[in-house]
């Protein structure tokens, strides 16, 4: 598979596994940034590189955002939370930032899968 060809989710999926953006802890942490959609208001992630169109109205976001949220996580791998390695109670949806319970497999707001996240 040529890793031109692959979105970067896909990407980060073939060179690392799946992951999943949990709160972070004390040790270290990464930055995922989030905006609101111009047109309907709805929470995006503002990485251009990752998604181009809003989750919610489906309207091309803009190349850059008046402001910006940061949310502090940390990236783990799927199946160390499976395997117990990690325990986490929640995760992050990289689509639109929703805090879900570990258990729920989909995001409550944006309806993306815990396993479409993670690049």
């Amino acid at each position: 598979m040529r890793f031109g060809a692959m979105d970067n989710v896909e990407r980060g999926r073939a060179l690392h596994g799946v992951r999943v953006a949990v709160p972070a802890g004390d040790d270290g942490h990464a930055l995922l940034w989030f905006a609101y959609c111009p047109n309907c208001q709805a929470t995006v992630n503002t990485d251009r590189d990752f998604i181009a169109d809003c989750w919610s109205c489906g309207r091309p976001l803009p190349k850059r955002f008046n402001s910006r949220m940061e949310l502090r996580v940390e990236w783990v791998l799927y199946e160390d939370i499976l395997l117990g390695r990690h325990h986490a109670d929640e995760w992050y949806c990289n689509y639109c930032g929703t805090a879900n319970p570990m258990s729920n497999p989909i995001c409550s707001k944006c309806k993306r899968s815990k396993h479409s996240t993670g690049s």
